[in-house]
C-alpha cells in the first residue's frame, strides 16, 4: 500500500495560506528549542476530529515499538460536544513505556521558581526558549501559554507562587534585555539576556 501511494499527492501539497504559515510557525518553535523531529506527510491519527497538527512521540531506546505517545490539536471538538469554541490539544501515552524511559528516582515540586512573562510578537518565542533552557537544566520553571499581556501573566505567576518573573516584551526583546522581578518583594533589575544565565545561578 505504501509503495503504491507514494507518488500520490499528500495534505501538505494543499494547504491554505494560513494553514501553511501557522505549520510553520509549529515547526519554527520545534527547531528553537531544539527538538528533534521529521515530518511525516502521510501520519494519520484514528479520530476525525483533529485540525490542523497531529503528532506522534518516539524514543530511540525503546527498540521496534517506539512510539511513546500521539495526538493532535483539535479546535471544533468541544463545540461539537455542545461546550463554548475551546481551541485544544491532546495526547495519549503508553504509561508502561514512558515508566521504562525514567529514572529510577525523581524529585518534583510544583511550585517553580522561575516563572517566564514573554509577550508580544517578538519576545514570546524568545521566552518560549529561555523556559525550554531552564527546564534543560533542571530548574522550576513554568508559564501561561494562554496570558497574551503582561498583568494576566504577573497574575499567574503570583497563582502558581513563584519565586521570581523574568518579564520580556518586545521592546525588552530588541533591546535584549529582560527585567527579573522578585515577587516577594516586587524589586526588580534588568539583565541582559546573555547574562541571564549567570544571574539565574546567582539567584538559586
Amino acid at each position: 500500500c505504501q509503495e503504491a501511494t507514494k507518488d500520490a499527492p499528500t495534505l501538505f501539497d494543499h494547504l491554505s495560506v494560513e494553514s501553511a504559515s501557522h505549520f510553520k510557525s509549529v515547526l519554527d518553535a520545534l527547531t528553537g528549542i531544539d527538538i528533534p523531529f521529521s515530518l511525516n506527510y502521510r501520519l494519520v491519527r484514528g479520530l476525525d476530529y483533529y485540525s490542523r497538527t497531529t503528532f506522534e512521540i518516539t524514543s530511540p531506546h525503546l527498540g521496534a515499538q517506539s512510539t511513546i505517545g500521539a495526538g493532535g490539536r483539535y479546535d471544533g471538538l468541544v463545540a461539537l460536544l455542545q461546550g463554548p469554541s475551546t481551541p485544544a490539544i491532546g495526547f495519549a501515552v503508553g504509561l508502561e513505556r514512558v515508566a521504562l524511559l525514567l529514572p529510577e528516582q525523581i524529585t518534583s515540586s510544583k511550585i517553580p521558581l522561575f516563572f517566564v512573562a514573554g509577550f508580544g510578537k517578538e519576545a514570546k518565542p524568545i521566552g518560549f526558549n529561555l523556559l525550554h533552557h531552564l527546564r534543560e537544566i533542571g530548574i522550576r520553571a513554568d508559564t501561561d501559554y494562554k496570558s497574551v499581556n503582561l498583568k494576566s501573566l504577573l497574575r499567574s505567576a503570583d497563582k502558581l507562587g513563584a519565586s521570581y518573573a523574568i518579564i520580556l516584551g518586545d521592546d525588552e526583546a530588541r533591546s535584549e534585555t529582560a527585567i527579573i522581578r522578585n515577587m516577594t518583594t516586587k524589586t526588580q533589575e534588568f539583565v541582559k539576556l546573555k547574562e541571564i544565565p549567570q544571574k539565574i545561578q546567582s539567584l538559586t
